[in-house]
């Protein structure tokens, strides 16, 4: 079965310990620090710049995922890659194409997403190597990590200007706005076969990634509000899907993401060359390799 990208800006690592500053307690901040799975990983840029990395891996998620993303390819890949970094008062955060085609060291081309298959080291390597770009911090979560976030947080509101369908994706909304849980959020974002219903008849959705993103980035803006909006409870229980559904590098902790908490979220996504949907390699526009100026640092 053919993999389905589950979202193209989504932040999910980041934003599960995000939901710590809401109202956990300092010992709660520790409890979860030192509870955090470590990705096995020497970072070579500095410490301004966060990759969060979305990985597919069907094997960990449970059956109810599954039933909606099916079994797909073995392996763990990189489904979202997301660059990050604090400047002022605003997060700038860059979605970059798992298609990608990036040289490494020895000018073999990699694909970025399938380079996770290798380790986290190979992806970290082909950000620095091939597009210039060093990374300080890095993030991993799953599926299961996503679902059980919004879960936690007793769901999400969602507006849309049409309502969506999407039978492969399981996936089934009215429009307006409606709270949605973690499935149902999951669904949205990797929706690939999506059908609007405009001025009564059903239509395919026509802007393909396009849409995915657009989808991708409102419920990135939801997550983040419901966080900041949650009680002690709720935070408690993010506390918790943080301790068991993140991977960090050695050297994060929860509180460098603390001072990212008020900043003013501003997503972009790279200008990649045009291909088709089912294409596998994609490269980068001129205007692209402008927007990652913003994530060199001189490091690689």
């Amino acid at each position: 079965m053919r993999r389905r990208g589950w979202v193209k800006i989504l932040i999910g690592g980041l934003a599960v310990v995000l939901a710590l500053v809401v109202g956990v307690a300092l010992g709660g901040l520790v409890w979860v620090n030192s509870s955090l799975q470590r990705l096995p990983v020497s970072l070579p840029g500095s410490k301004a710049v966060w990759l969060v990395v979305g990985v597919d891996d069907r094997a960990a998620a449970d059956e109810e995922i599954l039933e909606d993303t099916g079994t797909g390819e073995p392996g763990a890949r990189a489904d979202v890659l997301l660059l990050a970094r604090a400047e002022g008062g605003t997060l700038r955060l860059l979605s970059v194409d798992r298609r990608v085609v990036a040289l490494d060291a020895s000018g073999t081309p990699a694909r970025l997403g399938a380079s996770w298959l290798e380790g986290p080291q190979r992806t970290v390597d082909l950000f620095c190597q091939g597009l210039g770009v060093g990374v300080g911090h890095v993030v991993q979560v799953d599926f299961a990590g996503l679902v059980e976030v919004v879960d936690a947080l007793g769901g999400i509101e969602i507006r849309l200007d049409h309502a969506l369908r999407d039978g492969p994706a399981h996936l089934e909304l009215g429009a307006g706005v409606q709270r949605v849980d973690g499935r149902t959020a999951l669904a949205l974002v990797r929706s690939r076969q999506g059908e609007l219903l405009v001025d009564g008849q059903w239509q395919p959705e026509t802007r393909g990634a396009e849409g995915r993103q657009h989808r991708a980035g409102t419920v990135l803006t939801q997550v983040v509000h419901a966080m900041r909006q949650a009680g002690p409870g709720r935070a408690w229980e993010a506390a918790d899907v943080a301790r068991r559904r993140l991977a960090v590098d050695p050297g994060t902790g929860v509180l460098d993401v603390l001072s990212l908490r008020d900043l003013e979220l501003v997503p972009e996504v790279l200008v990649t060359e045009p291909v088709a949907e089912e294409d596998l390699m994609t490269g980068i526009e001129p205007e692209g390799q402008q927007q990652l100026d913003v994530f060199r640092d001189g490091s690689c």
